[in-house]
């Protein structure tokens, strides 16, 4: 017996989020973003300094629900890794080399490691 399965899909861009912590990591998110399409789909947030700064990121990370969400080379203050551990969002952490890799090849899904679209841990 055979079934037939209709599906109706709309494309949308990935939501991507960048976290910055240096300069390194702005110029990485730029480099990065340059080479991809998505518009305010991909945003650069700063990694916040306090409690009313780590409020406002939250809701912006709810707001936007990104697919992924990239971290900066250095650690995370522990109340931010909290905050992204309740997101359903996939994260990779870049380093220069990465992004420069990443850019080099743009043509599949970004060079993420195909183990990470199904990942929800922050390590």
């Amino acid at each position: 017996m055979q079934h037939e399965a209709i599906l109706k899909l709309k494309p949308r861009p990935l939501r991507l989020v960048y976290l910055v912590k240096t300069t390194t990591d702005l110029i990485n998110a730029v480099t990065l973003y340059t080479h991809l399409w998505g518009g305010f789909s991909n945003a650069i947030f700063p990694v916040p300094n306090n409690t009313n700064q780590s409020a406002l990121l939250q809701h912006a990370l709810y707001s936007i629900n990104p697919d992924y969400i990239f971290l900066p080379e250095e650690d995370l203050p522990v109340d931010l890794v909290e905050v992204l551990d309740q997101l359903p969002s996939c994260y990779l952490k870049l380093c220069s080399e990465r992004v420069e890799d990443i850019v080099s090849i743009n043509d599949d899904l970004l060079g993420l490691p195909v183990e990470t679209l199904n990942s929800f841990s922050l390590r």
